[in-house]
């Protein structure tokens, strides 16, 4: 869809257009996504590429990397690792925008006692 319609939209406007509806895609189950096989994972990062060099109208054979950095994205298993530590992050300071199965498992190592044996599922940190 972008192919089509980049050549009469701005690049800010096709960039806004592909942060819409490509990557809150990517985003919504980058937990999921992240853990798919390395094939997988390699297609979708092919359609970041493509994105990439259809926003800023670069030949289909240009490197990628600094097509991706200029624009200021990340790729898109450096995205997934963020998300996932941003969902880490937020079980662990009780922020109750992470899921409430997700906030029961996550403890603090210094708030465990040293004669408590682990229990299974939960994760210390």
């Amino acid at each position: 869809m972008l192919s089509r319609v980049h050549r009469y939209l701005s690049k800010q406007t096709t960039t806004i257009l592909y942060n819409a509806l490509v990557l809150s895609l990517f985003d919504y189950c980058s937990e999921l996504w992240s853990n798919c096989d390395g094939k997988s994972l390699n297609r979708l990062q092919k359609l970041q590429n493509r994105a990439a060099r259809i926003i800023l109208q670069a030949a289909p054979r240009s490197h990628v990397s600094d097509l991706i950095f200029s624009l200021g994205w990340r790729t898109l298993s450096d995205r997934f690792t963020f998300n996932k530590a941003k969902l880490v992050y937020r079980c662990l300071n009780g922020l109750h925008v992470a899921p409430a199965y997700l906030l029961q498992n996550f403890e603090y190592n210094k708030e465990i006692h040293k004669t408590i044996i682990l229990e299974p599922g939960k994760i210390y940190i």
